[in-house]
C-alpha cells in the first residue's frame, strides 16, 4: 500500500510522545462547512388544471421553501446568536437559499388521482456560514470552548508536515456531544475510516473531550506512520452531527484494522448527511451537521 495510513499499520501500538494539544495549533486555520439538515413535507392543492407532475413540482418547492425557514429559525434561536455574540448568514443563490437535497420522497400516483393534495417529502441540506460580530467567519479555536455555541469541532495534528518514517496522531474535540466519523483521504483520494474502528466500535463522542487517533489507552493496536512514495497532500476529515448520521458501508483492509469507502466522494458526503431526522410529532425534523478537514503534507 502507497498511502499515509496504509503502510505502517502495526498489531503492536508504538506510544507517541510530545503530542500538541495547545492553542498555538488550534490557530492554525481549518477547513469548516456547516449544515443544518431538515427533514419536511412540501404541500400544494392543485386545481383542475394541475397536472400529476406539475403539482409534484410546486409540493417539491414548497418543501425546498420550508426547509430555509426551518434552519432559519433553528438558527435564531441559538443562545449566542440570541445574545448577539454570534451572527448566522444562510448561504445563498439566486433561487434563494444554498440546499442540497439529501432525499426526497413523493406519493403514489394513486393519492393524487383521488383528489388529495399533493405532498412530497424532502430530507435537504442547508448551508450557513457562522459570523462574529464584525462579520467574520467564526473562529473553531474559540468556539470549541463554548457549550452554548453551535456544534463545532476542531480537528488538528501536531504539525503540518510531515517526513517519510514520522508518527502521526490525530486530534479531534467538539464543543458539545456529537456522532462522528473521522476520515483520512490520500492524494489519490482513497477514503480510509480511521475511527469508528476495529478497537473502538462507538460513534458518539463526548463535548470538550479530545480524542486521539491512534490512542492505546482506549484500545487501539495500531500505529500511522509516512511510509513511502507518493507523497503529497492528505486531508483528515471530521463529519460531525446532533443526531446519528447514515449508514457508511466499508470494506475492511490492513487485516481488518481500518476499512475503506470504495465509493465517490460525493456518494460519501450524501451518505453521512443522511440524517436520522424525520418530519411529524414526536421525531426531530432538523439537526446540526458540520464537516471539519485539516490537512497535512507528506515528503520523503
Amino acid at each position: 500500500m502507497k498511502s499515509l495510513f496504509l503502510l505502517a499499520f502495526l498489531l503492536i501500538f508504538f506510544p507517541v510522545h510530545g503530542l500538541a494539544r495547545a492553542a498555538d495549533v488550534t490557530e492554525m486555520a481549518q477547513e469548516e462547512k456547516r449544515s443544518i439538515v431538515v427533514a419536511v413535507v412540501g404541500v400544494y392543492h392543485f386545481g383542475e388544471d394541475d397536472t400529476l407532475a406539475g403539482a409534484r413540482e410546486r409540493a417539491y418547492q414548497d418543501a425546498l421553501e420550508r426547509a430555509c425557514d426551518i434552519a432559519g429559525l433553528k438558527l435564531r434561536s441559538e443562545a449566542l446568536v440570541q445574545n448577539e455574540l454570534l451572527k448566522y448568514s444562510l448561504l445563498k443563490t439566486e433561487s434563494g437559499c444554498k440546499q442540497k437535497v439529501i432525499e426526497r420522497k413523493d406519493p403514489e400516483l394513486t393519492e393524487l388521482k383521488l383528489g388529495l393534495p399533493a405532498r412530497v417529502e424532502v430530507k435537504v441540506e442547508v448551508l450557513y456560514a457562522l459570523l462574529d460580530q464584525q462579520d467574520r467567519p467564526a473562529s473553531p479555536k474559540n468556539l470549541v470552548n463554548i457549550p452554548e455555541a453551535p456544534l463545532t469541532i476542531n480537528v488538528w495534528t501536531e504539525k503540518r508536515r510531515y517526513r517519510q518514517g514520522e508518527q502521526v496522531v490525530i486530534l479531534v474535540r467538539g464543543n458539545k456531544p456529537f456522532y462522528g466519523r473521522v476520515l483520512s483521504i490520500n492524494p489519490q483520494g482513497t477514503k480510509f475510516l480511521l475511527l469508528p474502528n476495529e478497537f473502538r466500535t462507538d460513534n458518539f463522542f463526548e463535548g470538550g473531550k479530545i480524542y486521539q487517533i491512534p490512542d492505546e489507552d482506549q484500545g487501539d493496536r495500531f500505529d500511522f506512520t509516512v511510509g513511502e512514495p507518493p507523497h503529497g497532500r492528505e486531508r483528515i476529515v471530521v463529519f460531525a452531527s446532533s443526531v446519528p448520521q447514515g449508514d457508511l458501508q466499508t470494506a475492511p483492509i490492513a487485516g481488518g484494522i481500518i476499512s475503506e469507502f470504495p465509493g465517490t466522494r460525493e456518494a460519501l458526503d450524501l451518505i453521512v448527511r443522511n440524517l436520522r431526522v424525520t418530519p411529524g410529532a414526536g421525531a426531530s425534523s432538523e439537526a446540526d451537521f458540520v464537516e471539519a478537514t485539516w490537512t497535512i503534507e507528506t515528503s520523503p
